[in-house]
């Protein structure tokens, strides 16, 4: 047996689990869809590229599993490339089509793909298939995360990425998030960039501190632990959300506004999102995890040593 093969790390193993659930999955929907055939011939030509692409997508993860098996860097991007793009399109469909695309039955198979993408991103994983030593196969110790020596500039550069990055994440999920409630008075994807970049507006500065006061945290408590950032992203995201709205809520809006100088209207500006927000706070709980698994990825890519 392949030395790299018996020495997986058990982040390995799971994404090679996941992947293979994966795979049976699209098996299993490109033969229904093969075995229903004379039901959706009567479609006509409209559903042969949702059949055509279901059995591309069980190719490709096949020969995808088959790199994974084989400790192949290749094998891992194509795993990576194909999962990512059926979650794209699963989240692009859930615009146009919410109530289908969460109904619970519909929801347990798409929401393997996600976690086989979150795994294979994973740094452990990562790791191994890049074959490359900067990056641990394994849990660091607390406090401590293992990276390469980098200079001040180097630094500074990488922070500005994190940063914009992560914010642009936070805006980005929580729009998202508000357009799926809001159903078909959304209008589909026009209507997700509408929020969006009324989101980036009113929302960047609270997701910036977000962001930080998360930072922050995981710093103090253990960055080398994913459950320490997924617990303060889970818990800050929505904590912010209240606290912030209740501060607008008590000064900005029971009060009046502050006044009208530039300071007072960026203070308005910098409450307006969490106060919009504050009576369906549970939607930026999505955000938390997914902002806060990202800066875990990112972070030993940031804050590495000063030269």
């Amino acid at each position: 047996m392949d030395r790299r093969v018996s020495a997986r790390p058990e982040w390995v193993w799971a994404a090679l689990a996941l992947q293979c659930v994966v795979f049976l999955i699209s098996v299993w929907s490109a033969g229904q869809m093969l075995v229903s055939w004379p039901r959706y011939a009567a479609y006509g030509a409209r559903m042969i590229p949702y059949i055509m692409r279901s059995i591309v997508e069980a190719i490709l993860m096949g020969v995808s599993l088959l790199g994974l098996w084989r400790s192949k860097h290749w094998g891992w991007l194509l795993a990576l490339l194909v999962d990512a793009a059926i979650c794209v399109l699963y989240l692009y469909y859930t615009l146009l089509y919410p109530r289908l695309n969460l109904n619970p039955r519909y929801l347990a198979f798409n929401i393997w793909e996600f976690a086989a993408t979150a795994v294979l991103l994973h740094q452990p994983v990562r790791a191994y298939f890049h074959g490359g030593r900067d990056l641990p196969l394994s849990a660091a110790p607390l406090g401590r995360m293992p990276v390469a020596e980098i200079s001040a500039i180097q630094r500074s550069f990488r922070g500005l990425v994190y940063f914009v990055v992560a914010v642009a994440t936070t805006c980005i999920v929580t729009a998202f998030s508000l357009a799926v409630m809001m159903g078909d008075k959304a209008g589909g994807g026009r209507g997700f960039l509408i929020l969006l970049i009324f989101g980036f507006g009113i929302g960047g500065g609270a997701s910036f501190l977000f962001v930080v006061l998360l930072t922050l945290a995981a710093r103090k408590t253990g960055p080398a632990r994913l459950a320490v950032w997924l617990i303060a992203g889970m818990l800050l995201a929505p904590g912010l959300v209240l606290g912030m709205g209740q501060l607008a809520k008590t000064f900005l809006m029971g009060s009046g506004p502050l006044g009208t100088g530039p300071l007072n209207m960026l203070l308005n500006i910098f409450f307006t999102g969490p106060a919009y927000l504050f009576q369906v706070w549970w939607l930026v709980i999505p955000t938390g995890i997914v902002t806060s698994f990202l800066c875990y990825q990112l972070y030993p890519w940031v804050f590495g040593r000063s030269k």
